[in-house]
């Protein structure tokens, strides 16, 4: 079974390019176009092993996203990549509750290195409970 991977951005052109990447992969891809969306599809559909999301959206922008997950008991387990353009960056980003951060535009090599880690976490989480869930690098990788 293939991992479900949640995407995250008001951009069409972004969502594209990263569902085809990650379906390329042979992951499972779903994918909202703002905050609000996000969370519906979280509500609606099966919990994904990893969230990509975008900081600067309309409605619900990704900082509101991550405060809503973390304190959501079902949902605070999950894994949240960061992908970003700005907004005050990686510091932001994981002060704000993500586990990563990646910067646009995005390196290949880095966003399928970021995904495999980040999946590998999840699938602890679940596995454990997410208590046990293993720390993030330093790096927030």
């Amino acid at each position: 079974m293939s991992a479900n991977i949640l995407i995250v951005d008001d951009v069409a052109d972004n969502r594209l390019l990263l569902r085809w990447i990650l379906e390329e992969e042979g992951y499972a891809v779903q994918t909202a176009t703002d905050g609000e969306d996000c969370l519906r599809v979280l509500q609606e559909a099966v919990v994904p092993d990893l969230l990509l999301l975008d900081v600067q959206m309309p409605n619900l922008d990704g900082y509101g996203v991550l405060e809503r997950l973390r304190g959501t008991e079902r949902l605070a387990w999950l894994p949240v990549i960061v992908i970003s353009a700005g907004l005050g960056g990686k510091e932001a980003a994981l002060a704000a509750g993500a586990d990563a951060f990646l910067a646009k535009p995005i390196l290949l090599d880095e966003l399928l290195r970021t995904v495999v880690y980040w999946l590998g976490v999840s699938a602890a989480r679940r596995m454990n409970g997410a208590s046990d869930a293993p720390s993030p690098p330093s790096e927030g990788e």
